[in-house]
């Protein structure tokens, strides 16, 4: 089977305004918060409630305000099901983290119990938001709790718990602009939103070796800067680029030559001391009158050059915001608008504003994921499909079109129950011109001899009169390969050593650094203990007097400076 889970209400992010979901720890005390989805790693990563209680971070912003921003807080403490196991770091960011395991409940309304899994609870600016991992990597804990040593994961927990079909998503982050929210499917995809046939290029997981940021790389073949439609992805200077598709990088990042082309197109001058491209309010008008548009073309690293996608954004997926407390913004309603992309040098991103337009399909039991431009349907209409996992004979493809001569999985549905009725019927017409005929024949003295082997007859072995559900009748799970095959792994039937989580990164996960992620015990200070290439990144320049008092922020819906009704599509 395949899960769809709902978004929740809150929507929310300082670099940002992101659909989130709803997340339950210790559903028996329930502790709710709002995160983010995480392709980098398997576990939960939610903000400790100790970070709302620091004056030096709090600068204006009330407590409470603290708590709603960044979606809700955790505390171990006051879990019922909690089992906290010791100190240690992130392994993407390396930041100083408690680490244990708790009971988890995902959807709003709640919608599955995952069941225990590992939580980090951190107190540190950024993850601002908390987030659940969707990797299919498997985490081990160095401390002596036998009984919590190896988690799976949320994906491969419930698969081993047979509540998804197999270890496989659909993501799309959703699109404040467009005022619609995250969609997630566990065990399959939603076809209403993307990974259509022939319109996906499907490529191997950790493609480029040289890369061990993610499974999830592609290669930036051309990019595309124009004034409204979609305009021809081409090469640039800089490219192509290999990059890693993050849901935890919030911005873009590209070789410093492309976005030059950036800069000279849209008008954009980096501030070197933040390291962003800030936008005043006659770039951003300059930007929305001519209907700005990038397209940027991915493929597979290394591959064959006409195995291409190319995902087009309008200027509205840039439109964005820094909120409290970076750059400087100390109170609770300031803000400063940027063009969320940045110049980098051999590490290169894209990030949840590239993934606003996009739907992806990944597979961890084949090793691939499929990248499609993201669909809107009218209503929230949904067509979920499952797939199976590894271990039968039919894979993951994309959903046929709906103009196809595919037959839906309600249509399939509804043939396999009328031939059942069918059948059920002619079972009637027969039983009753059988009890007939004996009646005439005692009548007449006669015996019948009874047919032979009924169960078998012409129509072959009797078959189970079993239904499926739509989803396992579905078209798109038919008997066929991805079409890229050729760089494709083998097969992966179960979780492999290779899955444990990497410890080596480059530091564009929300403002970390370069660093090793070790464990380390006991938790070091703050302060003093740091690893030694930890930089704090709120020590540089700041611009403290360019923060623009806003309206309130409105914490449950979309907030009106970033409603959809600025962009007509």
């Amino acid at each position: 089977m395949a899960l769809s889970i709902p978004p929740g209400k809150f929507w929310g992010g300082n670099n940002g305004n992101w659909s989130t979901f709803r997340l339950i720890l210790s559903p028996s005390n329930p502790q709710n918060l709002n995160v983010l989805p995480s392709f980098l790693t398997s576990q939960i990563w939610v903000p400790s409630y100790e970070i709302c209680n620091n004056a030096s971070v709090l600068g204006k912003v009330s407590i409470p305000q603290c708590y709603t921003r960044r979606g809700g807080t955790y505390n171990s403490s006051n879990s019922h099901e909690a089992f906290v196991s010791g100190a240690s770091t992130l392994p993407i960011s390396g930041r100083p983290a408690i680490f244990g395991t708790d009971n988890a409940t995902i959807g709003d309304p709640p919608t599955i119990t995952i069941g225990r899994e590992i939580v980090a609870g951190y107190t540190t600016l950024q993850p601002f938001l908390g987030n659940f991992g969707l990797s299919g990597a498997t985490t081990t804990l160095p401390f002596d709790t036998p009984e919590n040593a190896t988690s799976y994961g949320i994906l491969t927990d419930l698969w081993k718990q047979s509540l998804i079909g197999s270890r496989v998503w659909g993501v799309n982050v959703g699109a404040s602009y467009r005022g619609v929210p995250a969609s997630l499917t566990l065990g399959g995809y939603d076809a209403e939103r993307g990974n259509a046939d022939g319109d996906v290029v499907t490529v191997p997981m950790n493609a480029d070796k040289n890369v061990t940021d993610g499974d999830l790389v592609v290669e930036v073949r051309g990019v595309g800067i124009g004034n409204g439609g979609s305009p021809a992805a081409s090469f640039m200077t800089g490219l192509p680029a290999t990059a890693v598709v993050d849901s935890l990088v919030p911005d873009i990042f590209l070789p410093d030559a492309t976005c030059a082309y950036f800069e000279e197109t849209f008008g954009l001058v980096w501030d070197n001391p933040s390291r962003r491209y800030f936008l005043n309010e006659t770039q951003h008008e300059r930007l929305v009158t001519m209907n700005a548009s990038v397209s940027i073309a991915v493929g597979i690293p290394g591959g064959d050059g006409n195995a291409l996608k190319t995902i087009t954004l309008p200027y509205a997926a840039f439109d964005v915001n820094v909120t409290w407390p970076l750059n400087g913004i100390t109170g609770p309603n300031g803000t400063k608008r940027y063009f969320p992309l940045q110049r980098a040098s051999g590490n290169y991103y894209l990030g949840r504003v590239f993934l606003q337009e996009v739907y992806l399909a990944a597979d961890y039991e084949r090793r691939t994921f499929n990248v499609s431009q993201a669909k809107w349907p009218a209503g929230g209409k949904k067509d979920i499909r499952m797939v199976v996992s590894s271990s039968t004979t039919t894979v993951v493809t994309p959903a046929s079109s709906q103009n196809g001569s595919g037959l839906s999985s309600g249509a399939i549905t509804g043939i396999a129950l009328g031939v059942v009725a069918i059948l059920a019927v002619l079972g009637l017409i027969f039983w009753f011109m059988r009890k007939r005929r004996r009646t005439e024949a005692e009548k007449a003295g006669r015996q019948i001899s009874r047919p032979k082997n009924i169960g078998s007859s012409s129509f072959g072995p009797r078959a189970s009169t079993r239904v499926g559900t739509p989803a396992e009748k579905s078209p798109a799970f038919a008997t066929q390969p991805y079409r890229d095959t050729k760089l494709s792994p083998a097969p992966m039937t179960g979780v492999s050593a290779s899955d444990t989580w990497r410890t080596t990164i480059s530091g564009r996960h929300e403002l970390s650094t370069p660093q090793t992620a070790q464990f380390v015990s006991p938790m070091p200070d703050p302060a003093s203990e740091l690893p030694g290439q930890w930089k704090n990144p709120w020590a540089g320049p700041v611009e403290m007097d360019a923060a623009v008092e806003l309206p309130a922020y409105e914490s449950d819906r979309l907030p009106r400076k970033w409603s959809s009704q600025r962009y007509q599509f």
